[in-house]
């Protein structure tokens, strides 16, 4: 089982409770057997406030999701969920960072 900042991976060859908590990221896909579909590096997204400033949706994100896993998103509210989820599907521009999805870099 894995906790990691706004994703809960549960790779689809493993059972839930065989998983280890201390798992990474990077762990969990290097031990799939299935390719990296959407890889994410050091996403950041800022919102500008109305009358002055910025708002941070992401900061720094990194994730790897491989095909044939199940992937869900959690969070608090405005944790970056949707801001994550639009930047994936090309609805939100993105300030910094790179995201793949089968090799192929949304920007």
């Amino acid at each position: 089982m894995l906790i990691s900042g706004l994703f809960y991976k549960v790779p689809y060859q493993r059972k839930l409770l065989d998983l280890e908590p201390d798992q990474t990221n990077e762990e969990i896909s290097r031990s799939s057997k299935n390719p990296v579909s959407i890889k994410v590096r050091n996403l950041k997204k800022t919102f500008r406030k109305f009358g002055g400033g910025h708002t941070i949706g992401l900061a720094d994100f990194n994730v790897d999701i491989c095909a044939g896993e199940i992937t869900a998103i959690v969070g608090h509210t405005r944790s970056g969920k949707s801001v994550f989820l639009h930047s994936l599907i090309g609805m939100e521009t993105i300030d910094s960072g790179t995201v793949e999805v089968f090799g192929y870099d949304i920007k």
